[in-house]
Order: C-alpha cells, then sequence, then structure tokens
C-alpha cells in the first residue's frame, strides 16, 4: 500500500482510514448499527449509518467525533413499523429543524444528517428527509 504524507498544522488532528483516502473520489463507508434501545454509534468507523428500528428506540450520543464531523443516518422503519426515535443528550436542534418525527410507515427509510461542534459537545442536527 502506498504512504501519502499528510501535512497538518501544529495541534491539528489528522484522521485517515482505508476507505477516506482515494484518489480523486471519496468512497463513503456504511456503518450497519445494532438495533437496541439505545443504539450505539462509534463515529470513528464512518460517516454513514444504517439502521432498522425493531421498536422505540433512542439514538445514542456518538462516540469519537471530530470537529465538523458529518454524520448521516438510515433510519429505517421494520416491517411492523410505528417506531419511534428520540435523540440522545448531545443532538441539539435549531430554530428551522425543532425536532425529528420519523416516517412511521412499515419499510419506509428517513435520513437525518447531523454536524458536529467541539466547542459545545453537540451534534447540530441540520437535515431531516422523510419517507423513502
Amino acid at each position: 500500500m502506498a504512504q501519502i504524507p499528510i501535512e497538518t498544522p501544529a495541534g491539528a488532528q489528522a484522521r485517515v482510514n482505508a476507505h477516506s483516502i482515494a484518489v480523486g473520489t471519496h468512497a463513503p463507508v456504511v456503518v450497519m448499527l445494532t438495533d437496541a434501545a439505545t443504539v450505539v454509534i462509534d463515529a470513528t468507523l464512518g460517516d454513514s449509518f444504517d439502521v432498522t428500528l425493531g421498536g422505540n428506540r433512542t439514538l445514542g450520543n456518538p462516540t469519537g467525533a471530530v470537529n465538523g464531523q458529518k454524520l448521516l443516518f438510515r433510519i429505517k422503519q421494520d416491517a411492523t413499523g410505528g417506531r419511534t426515535l428520540t435523540f440522545g443528550t448531545k443532538y441539539r436542534f435549531g430554530a428551522d429543524l425543532t425536532s425529528a418525527v420519523l416516517s412511521t410507515a412499515a419499510g419506509k427509510l428517513d435520513r437525518v444528517g447531523v454536524e458536529y461542534h467541539l466547542t459545545d459537545d453537540k451534534f447540530d442536527v441540520i437535515a431531516l428527509m422523510r419517507g423513502y
């Protein structure tokens, strides 16, 4: 495997994995999350996350995120549908997007986008697309 030098300003962090560097392209890693009462997210594993809800769930606070990291969650209802999702304590909604209520029809997919803000230690919810 070729070695690629990475220069960063003093004190900056560089995070590189085998999936994040390709010449001229970016191939996102999609991480399959485990359905549980609280869905656990390790942001060091990727930027896109899939989960199928098998009950009413909480989207846990991601660990390992770096400042400015954007995460995309693809959240799908199981064959029963009607599942609800609450958000961990580090998710922050703004004036334009004050909450996130998911589609409830069986098999429907919603997308939620967040961006990590290190100074406030919050994941700002910046996108919600429903009903795919």
